[in-house]
């Protein structure tokens, strides 16, 4: 007897759903499902050639989607030592009474050897040559599979280049059980390069994973006191303002404040990073008992007139503080470079919003403010109108975030929002174009704290609603909804699966064949469930020469790596050169495969921009996937100053589109840089940023972008007091958790 609640349906249809490309030796999973009246037998299988493998077979009912597993693997492909041709696609079929063609259904899927993670930590971030004894670089690896892992049995290679490029070391590894990290070294005598060095890792065999780390060789001194710039009154200079005040704070590297004079110079930073000295640098003035002092500058009276009719628009004002000790004159200085002249002074970003919003729905438009610098813009008025002339106001948070919430219109095709912040001439515009379809479906996470995820249906005659969840380009859950206006889905059971984010699809089928869909990406808390390590000491202040216990909590059978590092290292280096927690996660999310944070014009464009291809014989039909990378978006492109920053900017985007993976970015711009030393630090970290931003992961968190120091902007180190035989960086060691 058939079940009276699919009685209405005059039609039957299927719908898989699979990843946008498939990663070579991983488990892939996919989402099949059936509506209709009855049951549906499948078989979901992968085809190279004539070859057929990975078959799966289902009995489908209606409102029970199954996840599929299929695995590509170096048999299925024929290679081996003599074949290492690595193919580029494979077919997945769908073979049911449904299909198309005899029965089958075919998709082209293109296949990524970018597979896994490699971790790469050094003991610091910067090695002085060894003149009396030879220095050592103490490297250490972290291989992970997709599932977090151990990839027992694959080989990694780690090489160490020097800035020349020239291939320094090369060490062979194959992952054992017990080979929870890869060690290595590198020797730095006096005759070491000076410059930025990589420590390069890879999978062997047919895996295209590499990771890249830098560290940086030269001869420097440590630092006895740091200066730091704690705040600078105005982001921005224009016509208006009177005065510029900045707050000057100098420590030594034990907390204690430093009793000296600081000083003040300005200079005038174009966008292709050429300085100009405009005016005298501003007298010493002395620092109170804290450390500190405020400087103010007399813009108007004082920097203005000494610019002689320069065009200073989109230009920076550099600021570099000079702070000289009293008793042993030595100097430290600090630049800061988040000033700009600009009658227009913020950025504007969309990336957290809906591309499309569906008509009589509630539509949230989200906003990520910056200074010109690349900061956000925090607790800045912005002056919001939406398809009228009347304005409403909103303010950022302490992120430089703002939403506004408003809801559409059943007749509205189009949201024109025109955004203006204040201090600003110009109002930012920003479309959004409604989804194109007879009904309407809406995804949103309604509790961002116990992720309830809400869905928000405009149709009649359907089964249901089919809710895809994935976290790293990885579907953790496939589940069915029965039919209501609004339907509430609890998300927090899969809370430790969706680390660093996670990202719903949800769609339904017509009775006519309409594919009705939507998705939505969402942040969840960046930690590793029931995996966290706890590090705690038994003093927090110690005495010179005695000893300190630590403790490590973690789980059983736990394998963790030491490090520890003098503070006053990281005034002499690149911090962004360090392995730290924020970065593992940004790669983590660098392999989720959409490509925006939520919506799409249509069925096809929302699966798409998930990072999903699909199969079915309803009303929906999408290309194959040719192209690992997402599409450059006009919305997502920050204003340049200058056609040159443009030109290096569409290069970096041209050599993003040719490869897989974020972390390649950094090389190919050290590459360029010791190849080419006629090119401004400018324009190569233009073309950095403009390839990372390419990927998902480069542009969806808003976190701090890198810039790499070729020399333009560099620390005055002065004659600095050098401390004898005190090890910078030591416990760099590995133990087990038993």
């Amino acid at each position: 007897m058939t079940n009276p609640i699919f009685v209405f349906r005059a039609n039957e249809y299927y719908l898989l759903a699979a990843p946008k490309f498939l990663r070579f030796d991983v488990d892939e999973w996919l989402s099949v499902s059936y509506h209709g009246n009855g049951q549906l037998y499948v078989t979901i299988l992968l085809r190279h050639r004539i070859k057929e493998f990975s078959s799966r077979y289902y009995n489908l009912l209606p409102g029970y989607p199954q996840r599929v597993n299929i695995k590509i693997t170096r048999k299925d492909m024929g290679l081996d030592d003599k074949n290492t041709v690595k193919p580029r696609f494979v077919d997945l079929v769908v073979k049911s009474r449904l299909g198309k063609s005899n029965g089958e259904d075919t998709k082209q899927m293109l296949i990524s050897y970018n597979t896994g993670y490699l971790f790469i930590q050094t003991d610091k971030p910067i090695y002085s040559p060894g003149f009396d004894r030879p220095t050592k670089a103490f490297i250490r690896v972290m291989p992970i599979h997709e599932d977090f892992r151990l990839p027992v049995g694959k080989n990694v290679t780690v090489e160490i280049i020097d800035p020349r490029g020239v291939v320094m070391s090369k060490k062979y590894s194959q992952i054992a059980n017990d080979t929870k990290f890869i060690r290595d070294e590198m020797i730095l005598d006096s005759l070491a390069a000076k410059g930025i060095w990589t420590v390069k890792a890879r999978f062997g065999d047919e895996l295209e994973t590499e990771s890249n780390a830098l560290f940086e060789v030269k001869e420097y001194v440590i630092p006895t006191f740091e200066v730091i710039i704690t705040n600078v009154s105005r982001r921005y200079i224009s016509a208006n303002y009177e005065s510029l005040s900045i707050n000057v704070k100098s420590t030594y590297v034990y907390g204690k404040p430093v009793k000296g004079t600081c000083s003040l110079r300005l200079k005038l930073k174009d966008a292709e990073g050429n300085e100009e000295k405009f005016m005298p640098y501003v007298k010493p003035k002395l620092l109170d008992d804290n450390g500190q002092v405020e400087i103010t500058i007399d813009i108007r009276n004082n920097v203005i007139p000494g610019l002689n009719n320069i065009d200073t628009d989109g230009k920076r004002l550099v600021l570099d503080a000079t702070v000289q000790e009293t008793t042993t004159g030595n100097t430290q200085t600090v630049r800061d470079q988040s000033v700009f002249f600009s009658n227009n002074p913020y950025v504007l970003k969309f990336f957290r919003s809906s591309s499309s919003f569906q008509p009589g729905f509630p539509y949230e438009l989200r906003i990520d403010a910056f200074h010109l610098a690349g900061d956000p813009a925090a607790n800045i008025r912005l002056n919001l109108a939406v398809n009228s002339p009347g304005y409403v106001t909103i303010t950022t948070d302490d992120n430089g975030r703002a939403f506004y919430r408003l809801n559409t219109d059943p007749t509205t095709t189009q949201l024109h929002f025109k955004i203006r912040p204040d201090d600003s001439m110009k109002s930012i515009p920003h479309t959004v174009n409604k989804y194109n379809g007879k009904r309407y479906l809406q995804l949103e996470i309604t509790d961002t704290e116990n992720l309830k995820l809400e869905a928000r249906i405009q149709s009649d005659n359907y089964d249901g609603v089919v809710i895809l969840t994935s976290s790293r380009g990885i579907l953790f859950n496939s589940t069915f909804l029965s039919r209501g206006a609004v339907k509430v889905h609890d998300l927090s059971p899969l809370q430790r699966h969706l680390t660093p984010s996670g990202r719903s699809i949800a769609y339904f089928i017509h009775q006519d064949g309409e594919v009705v869909a939507d998705q939505v990406k969402y942040d969840v808390q960046r930690t590793c469930f029931n995996r966290e390590l706890t590090v705690s000491l038994s003093d927090q202040i110690v005495q010179p020469g005695k000893n300190i216990d630590l403790t490590v909590t973690g789980s059983v059978n736990s394998k963790v790596g030491l490090g520890v590092i003098d503070k006053a290292v990281l005034l002499v280096s690149n911090r962004s050169n360090l392995l730290e927690r924020s970065q593992m996660f940004d790669k983590m999310e660098a392999h989720d495969r959409g490509c925006t944070s939520g919506g799409g014009l249509d069925a096809a464009s929302v699966f798409r921009d998930a990072g999903m291809v699909v199969m079915t014989n309803a009303n929906l039909f999408m290309e194959s996937n040719t192209n690992l990378n997402c599409p450059a978006s006009t919305n997502q492109r920050r204003k340049r100053s200058t056609d040159v920053d443009l030109d290096c900017c569409t290069e970096g985007e041209k050599y993003a589109t040719n490869i897989g993976d974020i972390t390649k970015c950094v090389p190919e711009v050290l590459k360029m840089y010791r190849e080419n030393k006629n090119l401004s630090g400018d324009c190569l970290n233009e073309f950095l940023e403009c390839c990372q931003d390419l990927f998902p992961a480069g542009r969806s968190s808003g976190a701090d972008k890198i810039t790499l120091d070729f020399g333009e902007a560099t620390k005055d180190l002065g004659k600095l007091f050098i401390r004898s035989r005190f090890e910078e960086s030591w416990l760099f060691e590995e133990h087990n958790i038993g």
